[in-house]
């Protein structure tokens, strides 16, 4: 189980992630290891506190719409 508090840094599939929480129910993922710098935030509209699934979940779903060629968003 993760700790999340001011920042954790975890790896999912291969890739360094900053993972904060920026108010209750609002997670704050920054993408250390991408050369571009990319990060995003999700909102748990109950402000309630992520579980470990949920974070991987998030990271993986962002991943998927990176095109690994570019290392953009696909289109």
């Amino acid at each position: 189980m993760f700790e999340i508090t001011d920042g954790t840094e975890i790896v999912v599939d291969g890739e360094r992630w900053l993972v904060r929480v920026a108010s209750p129910g609002v997670y704050q993922f920054d993408w250390l290891s991408h050369r571009h710098g990319y990060g995003f935030s999700v909102t748990n509209s109950a402000g309630e506190r992520f579980t470990d699934e949920q974070i991987i979940s998030d990271i993986r779903d962002f991943l998927h719409q990176i095109d690994p060629t570019t290392g953009y968003p696909a289109d």
